[in-house]
């Protein structure tokens, strides 16, 4: 084919990449939103089907609180409680006025009344109060129309200045609000920014660099196109799948720009020898990546399910857009600037590391020995408010009602009475419960059917608890025929202790009732089950990671002995990294249980690269091969690329601590501490493991093999000049 009929074809298949792109971003624009925790927890197992049982039986257990000062009058309390209930997202709303009203007509002493109240709707100190609205079956459907309605009664109210609103559906609708794609574009936009960039620096040309780019952005909204078709939806965790589509996208395109510099002949020869070079290391690259991405399919937590395919479908259409796209646009444009000043540094680093390879084993065993210690204290975390930036007004609100007032996760507690127990027997039975559960230290209030009643026995208490059914207030906590009973407790369940205090209460109740009798259900115990799943789910995606981009690097290589050599590395980083965190006493959340498997997908991109390049230095000694000198060889070649890549994709995570999701950002400081770890192992580790593998013709363990290499080199993007660097 000519230059000229290789350009109008590179031209179609850009012109052709271009159309695609407003039905992406349409597709992409019309991604679903779903922050809601049911979308968080694990969708079976006997803990979600108890919450889906008691939601049928008692409906929503979520309310909005809007707390203000005690001593707000008393009429803008009734009159914000009155707004609330005109929405009809809320199934009722309460002050402690109005159960206070409740409590005096069911006989409750004046003086319990503050104290029924405190750790329900009045703070311990009696300086905050709170009306809460639990929400409707409709409420429950839309949190955010429901959150929407309490803010417009809060400010009807002329309480907007003070009000503090806050509650799960609060949180889900600022996570929806954060996830969309106005929130993320800003730093998308400095991310595509910081890619240009680079794109000018190694091209030379801003009109290439420009349709560089666009193959980036086709590459990023085609993926969110892909989970779009898919039926997935967007989270707080697919909201840092642009980001890592781009890296993937960008990576791909400056590698095959540097082939193209070293490759010879011109036009559409010099593109096809860049293709071929690039071809099969962008590939294994791309399947690494992939396999370290799918791994995380196996979580139970859906978001995390979703993130795994989804990022294999980006890096996917990012080897697309390096192999097909890319020499495209560099075609059309007459190839690179034929003279752009770089300088590769290139000291004497492998030679020194294979001549001193005891001393950088022992040094590096002995200090990721150390740090694993700290991999048995690792544990999972999951935590609304940690998912929001601390500093905004959400996250300020949700921590100042916990804190002051009650918390927002609730733990519900379904008793069944025994066969034939009368009204009496069983209300003493809850009065009893309610009593011992309140000792605990961890409660801070417990609201039943109990709270509403004062001390009245048998028949009197059937009658007054008929009536109390009539008011909203008391109708939540015992079914119409009193075939169950609700008591909801406000506990402090910090992350990592859920089990703890869930595990208490339980043997609390155990000794009034049977076990048959009484289900724990509720946020708390979800959100337990929840952490237990994504601490299995980071193990399990790890190990899958490991096995799949083992088996790749296996087939790729032929030696099982420098497969396992290589494997060794590339647990290093892992090891390190996380068994500092558990030493910091770090948990693992929702995003940093990705990093390891995105990192080992990424990191092993550069081992691929060592390794092949060791076979060829192998294969090249022939019978005279020293195992020495091979590894040398092959870390002094492989490494200015292993940094430079390493460097860009770090460079591109490292825009995630932008995000405004904590999560998202921990992700990318994560990722990027990995990789750089991935590099110190990649030219450090890995060649001193090689230099004791004996090759044909020579001992790995040769130690009178001298081994240098010139310390600086200039060398410029012309093809002579990078045909003989190489």
């Amino acid at each position: 084919m000519t230059d000229h009929a290789a350009r109008r074809c590179a031209l179609v298949l850009l012109i052709a990449a271009g159309a695609c792109l407003p039905l992406f971003a349409a597709l992409a624009a019309d991604l679903p939103v779903n922050n809601d925790p049911e979308a968080w927890l694990p969708a079976d197992g006997p803990n979600r089907t108890a919450y889906d049982a008691f939601r049928r039986t008692f409906g929503s257990e979520e309310a909005i609180l809007a707390a203000f000062p005690a001593d707000t009058a008393a009429a803008t309390v009734a009159a914000l409680r009155a707004r609330l209930e005109m929405s009809p997202r809320i199934r009722y709303a309460c002050s402690p006025g109005s159960i206070a009203a409740v409590m005096r007509e069911m006989n409750v002493p004046e003086a319990e009344i503050d104290a029924r109240l405190t750790g329900l709707l009045r703070g311990a100190n009696g300086e905050w109060v709170a009306v809460a609205g639990t929400l409707s079956a409709e409420g429950a459907a839309d949190r955010p129309a429901a959150v929407r309605d309490v803010r417009r009664a809060v400010a009807a109210s002329g309480l907007a200045n003070v009000a503090k609103v806050a509650g799960v559906p609060v949180v889900v609708t600022e996570l929806d609000r954060l996830s969309r794609p106005e929130a993320v574009l800003p730093y998308l936009a400095g991310m595509f920014a910081l890619g240009l960039a680079v794109l000018r620096c190694v091209c030379g040309r801003w009109g290439l660099a420009l349709l560089l780019g666009g193959t980036v952005v086709w590459a990023t909204l085609g993926t969110l196109a892909g989970v779009r078709l898919a039926g997935g939806e967007m989270n707080l965790i697919l909201a840092a799948l642009p980001a890592l589509v781009l890296v993937f996208a960008l990576t791909a395109s400056v590698h095959l720009l540097h082939y193209h510099a070293a490759a010879a002949g011109e036009g559409v020869a010099k593109v096809r020898a860049a293709v071929r070079a690039a071809a099969r290391p962008t590939a294994w690259a791309t399947a690494t990546t992939a396999a370290g991405l799918l791994s995380l399919g196996l979580s139970e937590v859906r978001p995390v399910a979703w993130f795994g395919p989804a990022g294999a479908l980006g890096a996917l259409l990012a080897a697309v857009g390096g192999l097909v796209l890319t020499p495209a646009a560099v075609l059309l444009c007459g190839g690179l600037e034929r003279r752009v000043p770089h300088l590769a540094v290139r000291r004497d680093w492998a030679g020194w590391t294979v001549r001193r390879r005891g001393a950088v084993l022992a040094v590096s065993a002995a200090a990721v020995a150390a740090c694993s210690l700290g991999l048995p204290r690792l544990s999972a975390k999951v935590d609304a408010a940690d998912l929001l930036p601390p500093s905004g007004a959400v996250s300020r609100d949700h921590r100042f009602v916990r804190d002051l007032i009650t918390p927002a996760e609730s733990l519900e507690i379904v008793l069944r009475p025994a066969p034939g127990a009368t009204f009496g027997e069983t209300l003493a039975v809850v009065r009893e419960i309610a009593a011992d559960l309140n000792d605990r230290p961890a409660v801070r209030h417990v609201a039943s059917a109990a709270l509403f009643l004062g001390e009245v026995d048998g028949w009197g208490a059937a009658g007054r608890m008929a009536a109390a059914r009539s008011l909203p207030e008391a109708e939540a906590f015992v079914t119409e025929d009193g075939s169950a009973w609700r008591l909801s407790v406000r506990a402090d369940c910090p992350p990592g202790r859920r089990a703890e205090v869930v595990n208490d209460l339980r043997a609390v109740c155990l000794r009034h009732v049977p076990a048959d009798q009484v289900t724990m259900t509720g946020l708390a115990p979800l959100l337990e089950a929840a952490e237990v799943a994504i601490y299995n789910g980071f193990r399990d995606s790890l190990l899958a990671a490991a096995l799949l981009i083992g088996l790749a690097v296996l087939f790729a290589v032929g030696d099982w002995r420098v497969w396992l050599t290589a494997g060794a590395a590339n647990l290093v980083p892992l090891a390190a990294v996380f068994g500092l965190l558990g030493w910091a006493g770090r948990a693992v959340d929702v995003g940093m249980m990705m990093t390891a498997s995105v990192a080992l997908g990424l990191a092993v991109d550069g081992t691929f690269h060592l390794l092949v390049r060791h076979r060829d230095e192998v294969r090249r000694g022939g019978p005279d091969a020293c195992g020495v000198r091979c590894a040398a060889a092959a870390a002094h070649a492989a490494g200015p690329a292993v940094v430079q890549a390493a460097v860009i994709a770090g460079a591109g995570v490292l825009a995630l601590t932008a995000s405004p999701f904590p999560p998202t950002a921990r992700f990318g400081w994560l990722t990027a501490a990995l990789l750089v770890a991935a590099i110190l192992a990649d030219l450090l580790i890995l060649p001193a493991l090689l230099a004791y593998l004996p090759v044909r013709g020579g001992t790995g363990a040769d130690s009178a093999a001298i081994v240098r290499f010139p310390a600086r080199r200039p060398v410029s993007a012309d093809a002579d000049e990078l045909r003989r660097a190489a």
